[in-house]
């Protein structure tokens, strides 16, 4: 799958502040199965967390956040495919910004022939950091790359040498782990 196909299929996520209430968002969601949604304040503490099973793809949530303190606060959805931050301020009346103020997709690994293939769509083309664990947790590879926006990366690894690796993929300050066999 390219990672122009990969983007396109992807959640849509959005959220609102609800007319006449104060202290309530809507987050709604097309086009996933689960999320985990993460509440956290300012200093990145979580102060409310949950896991949600979409129905036919959707997902629409109203949170009312009245029982929190004035500040800023960051809502963080997680799919399957992606991680999305939007920034809520709690402040004389409710803001929320339109568009996510991080947006991490997550990387795909997947195994052909001995290979392993990493892509990733790193849109803010920060570095990418990739660690290769066997599995007795011994490091074979570890390598910074720089950042491309398309990154992709072939690693031949044995299977008479390990049958099972753990990569650890870092970048845009959020670090991915994924075990994979061969």
């Amino acid at each position: 799958m390219s990672l122009g196909t990969y983007a396109a299929n992807v959640a849509t996520i959005s959220l609102s502040v609800v007319k006449g209430e104060s202290k309530a968002v809507n987050f709604a969601i097309d086009r996933a199965e689960n999320v985990a949604v993460i509440l956290k304040n300012e200093n990145g503490v979580s102060v409310y967390s949950e896991n949600i099973k979409a129905k036919n793809g959707r997902i629409n949530r109203k949170y009312d956040l009245s029982y929190l303190p004035a500040g800023v606060y960051y809502l963080e959805a997680e799919t399957t495919t992606k991680i999305e931050t939007f920034k809520i301020d709690l402040s004389e009346s409710t803001t929320v910004e339109n568009k996510a103020v991080k947006e991490v997709f997550k990387p795909v690994l997947y195994s052909k022939e001995g290979n392993v293939m990493l892509q990733l769509l790193n849109l803010e083309e920060t570095p990418v950091s990739v660690s290769i664990y066997d599995v007795n947790n011994n490091l074979l590879y570890q390598q910074e790359f720089t950042g491309e926006m398309n990154f992709s990366k072939k690693f031949a690894l044995k299977r008479n040498f390990s049958s099972n690796y753990t990569f650890v993929i870092k970048y845009n300050d959020t670090t991915f782990t994924k075990d994979i066999a061969l």
